[in-house]
This record gives C-alpha cells, structure tokens and sequence, in this order.
C-alpha cells in the first residue's frame, strides 16, 4: 500500500489488489456515495466517494478502539508589575487567584 502527496495538500492511496477484490472495494465504495447523492448529499460525487473509503477504513464509529488522547502544557508569559512598597499580605492592588496573591 503506498500513500503519496499530490497537490493543495491532497494525496493519492493506492493498494495493489487482486483485480476482484479492487473491483469489489471500488463498487462498494461507488454504491454507497451514490447513495449518499441520492439521500441528498449536494458534494460531488468524487468528494462521496473519498469520504465513503476514509469512514470504511477508519470506521470513526468503532467504539471498541481506545480513544486517543494527549497531554498538553500551555505556557503562558504574564507581565509582572511591581506597584509600591509593602508586603503583599497587606496589599489590595496585588492581583490574585482564588485568595493567594500572584507573585
């Protein structure tokens, strides 16, 4: 199986099959896109029948998958501001989170 770019960040799939099981997976894929327009998808017919092969392969439906996941860290960068003398206990212009002083 061979996946390669073409062009405005489209790609090309291929997979070298028996010539009866790439007819039968092309008429599948085929059947159910024209369903698809006759149900009354307006997108053209070759945008179905990409949408029809990415869903048979991915199957966006199988529950029985584990869900992906990611951990990320945002850093943010927050202006520091000294304002004055004094401890900042005792100080009300020091901005705070949840009662605790932002240092």
């Amino acid at each position: 199986m061979y996946a390669y770019p073409t062009e405005d960040g489209m790609g090309v799939l291929t997979s070298d099959l028996p010539y009866p099981l790439a007819a039968a997976c092309r008429d599948a894929v085929d059947t159910y896109a024209r369903m698809m327009k006759k149900d009354g998808d307006e997108r053209p017919i070759g945008q179905l029948r990409a949408s029809v092969l990415s869903d048979l392969i991915l199957r966006p439906w199988d529950t029985s998958r584990p869900a992906i996941t990611a951990n990320i860290t945002l850093l943010v960068p927050m202006p520091v501001q000294r304002c004055g003398s004094g401890d900042l206990e005792s100080r009300s212009d020091v901005a705070e989170v949840d009662g605790v002083p932002i240092t």
